[in-house]
């Protein structure tokens, strides 16, 4: 495979994906050698603004899969990309770099002590010794919880004051009172594009037509993130008997276009070809529909185009 530790090319090959997968946003700074293992933290530097981001390969690649499951960012320069965020961290994190420049977003100070992984903060600001944790619904899942009680218990022994405030049901200005008690508005300087103002009418009628939370968030160019929290604050909800699982059947070709199997979703393809789910859902959702010497076509695609895959690679 191509990330896997025994291929003599895995350096190559991660510093492939990221000139064409992360649109050449990103280098590698850490050699690969053999001591690697997935779960080892390498250093990738953001060539927009110079952030070094501290993250195993295996989570730059989390962020690839189609699966709602799955909600990790993937890699993403938390200054360059952090509009993919909610809006209130958006907003927030860049009153706390106005108000003190020493901040730090997305700190990687805290190790997770069963996996020895960096478990990034926000907000963090060593002078002032605060450690600021925006919790969003991504934050209820169980798993996180158990990583959120380590970060939290990690910055209080060290002296911090740690906030782990909630956004649901609660304004971004609201919000950014509880650190600012005299802000009155939103400042003009603040980014606030209006891709970042969701149409909750329009999300809330994809969604009563059985779309998938990350399908809407394709259609609309922003992170499935903002629609579960909003989701989780009651502002969108799900209609009657939705599906909430995001299972995408696709179809496996060969070169020559002549069918190999179907399978229920990435995760069973990834299961019964070694080939990983994230490439596949990349292939996917960049309409190359090509990974690992195999055509990959949705089968809603292949039924709409008429079973034409030519059709489809042609309009892609």
């Amino acid at each position: 495979m191509w990330f896997h530790r025994s291929n003599p090319f895995l350096e190559e090959n991660i510093k492939q994906y990221l000139i064409y997968e992360k649109e050449n946003n990103f280098e590698l700074l850490s050699k690969i050698d053999d001591s690697y293992t997935r779960n080892k933290i390498l250093d990738f530097r953001c060539k927009r603004c110079g952030k070094i981001i501290h993250m195993s390969f295996f989570n730059a690649l989390r962020g690839s899969r189609d699966s709602e499951k799955d909600c990790h960012r993937g890699l993403i320069c938390p200054i360059c990309d952090g509009r993919k965020e909610s809006l209130h961290a958006i907003v927030l994190k860049q009153l706390f770099m106005n108000k003190y420049p020493d901040t730090i977003l997305e700190d990687p100070s805290c190790i997770n002590p069963n996996t020895n992984t960096i478990m990034c903060t926000d907000i963090v600001n060593h002078r002032l010794k605060i450690a600021i944790e925006i919790q969003g619904q991504f934050h209820e899942r169980e798993t996180q919880k158990k990583r959120d009680r380590i970060k939290k218990e990690f910055w209080i022994n060290k002296g911090y004051k740690f906030y782990d405030y909630k956004i649901d049901k609660i304004s971004v200005l609201d919000y950014c009172k509880l650190f600012f008690p005299d802000l009155k508005e939103i400042p003009d300087w603040v980014i606030q594009e209006d891709k970042n103002k969701l149409d909750i009418r329009r999300i809330q009628s994809l969604l009563n037509e059985g779309n998938k939370v990350t399908e809407i968030a394709n259609l609309l160019d922003i992170s499935p993130h903002r629609i579960y929290d909003a989701l989780h604050s009651n502002r969108l909800f799900y209609p009657k008997n939705y599906n909430k699982y995001n299972y995408v059947e696709v179809m496996q070709f060969s070169i020559d276009y002549n069918y190999i199997n179907s399978y229920i979703n990435y995760k069973e393809a990834e299961r019964k070809t070694g080939i990983l789910s994230g490439n596949i859902g990349s292939c996917i959702h960049t309409k190359k529909y090509y990974a690992n010497g195999y055509y990959w076509i949705p089968k809603k695609i292949y039924m709409e185009h008429n079973k034409n895959i030519e059709e489809i690679l042609i309009r892609k």
